[in-house]
């Protein structure tokens, strides 16, 4: 059996589920809570999706005495605690030199992973297979329907633009590790954009709706998208219906950009963290995306 460690947001948990849905083949990888239930500020969002999954506890995982040890190792019946890898070792993931660490392609399970993993590389081979289970499996609420309608009324011109700022601009521990984007950034995206997008329309997913009116350029259609009571899981999908992408040093905005429209153009900042580095972008991207400064 494979485990893997959930942790962080929405997007880093999609990046864990995907990796380990590619590593466990047909069978179905375990998420261990350990990490995240302690996490006050994050929940499970894997949940809204039809995963090919099991969540467990880690109480769930607690190592059995000598005897059951010994006899799930010779493949005598020891009760549910069977189908869990008591001695399995602990991965962590290495990404100092880049967001692919190239050992993880060589693990065989039974292993416990600990890590990001933020890079298509893990699962590009099942991509057709996880955009078709990340759909949200809830009912769409009127909101939702309403901005979703809007969003397909713009066509080629709907350009998804994910300002990310909450703990970024506000916790000086995490703003220090990733850094804040600002106008400068914002502006070349969309420049880049305006290029290949004849009139484009904005379409704003933002925790922070007024500090983001202030960075984007004047003059071009927009919506504010975030603020109308939408879920995470939500407001993704809305994002992931826009054609174009414009995202932020998000794991989240990432994979609103990874599940839309393949022929659609994404722009993606050069500084993923405050200190950049070479190794920071490196296989974080896909190659088609278009990385800026």
């Amino acid at each position: 059996m494979l485990v893997i460690d959930l942790q962080g947001g929405l997007g880093n948990q999609l990046f864990q589920y995907a990796t380990a849905r590619a590593k466990a083949g047909s069978a179905k990888p375990l998420l261990n809570m350990r990490i995240l239930r302690n996490d006050i500020k994050r929940r499970l969002g894997l949940d809204s999706y039809a995963i090919h999954a099991n969540v467990v506890n880690s109480l769930d995982l607690r190592r059995p005495g000598r005897l059951r040890r010994w006899a799930a190792r010779a493949g005598l019946r020891t009760g549910s605690l069977r189908q869990f890898p008591f001695d399995a070792p602990i991965y962590m993931e290495d990404d100092s030199l880049g967001c692919f660490d190239e050992r993880v392609v060589a693990l065989r399970p039974p292993v416990v992973l600990r890590g990001y993993f933020q890079s298509e590389r893990y699962f590009s081979a099942i991509a057709p297979l996880l955009r078709a289970e990340l759909v949200p499996m809830r009912k769409p609420c009127d909101t939702y329907l309403y901005m979703e309608r809007a969003i397909r009324d713009a066509g080629a011109a709907s350009v998804s633009v994910h300002v990310r700022r909450g703990d970024y601009a506000n916790d000086l521990k995490v703003l220090a590790f990733h850094g804040l984007l600002g106008e400068d950034y914002y502006g070349k995206a969309l420049a880049k954009v305006g290029s290949h997008v004849p009139a484009p329309h904005l379409f704003v997913f933002t925790d922070d709706p007024t500090a983001t009116a202030a960075l984007l350029p004047r003059g071009l259609a927009a919506t504010m998208v975030s603020g109308r009571s939408l879920t995470d899981v939500d407001e993704l999908a809305l994002m992931s219906t826009c054609r174009h992408h414009v995202i932020a040093n998000s794991s989240y905005s990432w994979w609103g950009a990874w599940l839309g429209a393949p022929d659609g153009m994404t722009v993606a900042p050069q500084r993923w963290f405050a200190q950049p580095s070479e190794a920071a972008i490196r296989d974080r991207f896909p190659a088609h995306w278009h990385v800026v400064e």
